[in-house]
């Protein structure tokens, strides 16, 4: 054994490439969405149950825990939907496979999701 190998590895000390932090994004949204499919569904039968209903998921969703919770979901959508666009370019190799590119759409998808972000909490509030 050598003794310069590291015996505990430190995993907050690494440092990922911005490809990988898209890829790692890609899959939290995509779980979180997935979590929130029953608020969905919930939200959905509210709708379709009658009026007294509707106007009670318009009041409950009036309120500002809801809409910070509408904007989280709305920005896990946007940005798992780019994330996904990148990806499905990519492995169609619509994108050639090369590290320039790769880093330039991962960036672009990071810039198009904080411009969504802005946009969804404008349109929110």
């Amino acid at each position: 054994m050598d003794g310069k190998r590291p015996v505990n590895l430190n995993v907050f000390a690494m440092r990922f490439p911005v490809t990988a932090i898209i890829s790692i994004g890609h899959r939290v949204t995509g779980v979180l969405v997935f979590l929130m499919l029953p608020m969905l569904l919930w939200m959905l039968n509210a709708v379709l149950s009658g009026d007294s209903a509707y106007l009670a998921l318009q009041h409950c969703l009036a309120t500002p825990a809801m809409r910070v919770v509408s904007w989280i979901f709305l920005i896990c959508v946007g940005y798992h939907v780019l994330a996904g666009i990148r990806h499905l370019l990519m492995d169609a190799h619509v994108l050639p496979h090369s590290f320039c590119v790769g880093k330039a759409t991962a960036w672009l998808v990071l810039f198009l999701s904080l411009v969504w972000a802005v946009f969804v909490g404008v349109w929110l509030w």
